[in-house]
């Protein structure tokens, strides 16, 4: 799968909301030793994730964008 591109949304900044929110392409991670690498048809959105983004966690998880865990 290396080399391949998939869809993504990404934020790169605190608030905005969903006119925040990007739409990019990034390369398909691979899966390391001892991984499995998932393929979402679907995913969804959390109210912490949300408040993330907006802002609100801001003091108890200082972010640098883009994060990557």
């Amino acid at each position: 799968m290396a080399g391949k591109l998939m869809h993504a949304l990404q934020y790169d900044s605190y608030g905005g909301g969903a006119a925040g929110l990007k739409h990019v392409e990034v390369p398909v991670p691979s899966a390391k030793k001892d991984e499995v690498l998932l393929k979402l048809e679907a995913t969804s959105l959390n109210p912490y994730d949300f408040k993330i983004q907006k802002g609100v966690a801001r003091p108890f998880l200082p972010r640098s964008f883009p994060y990557i865990p």
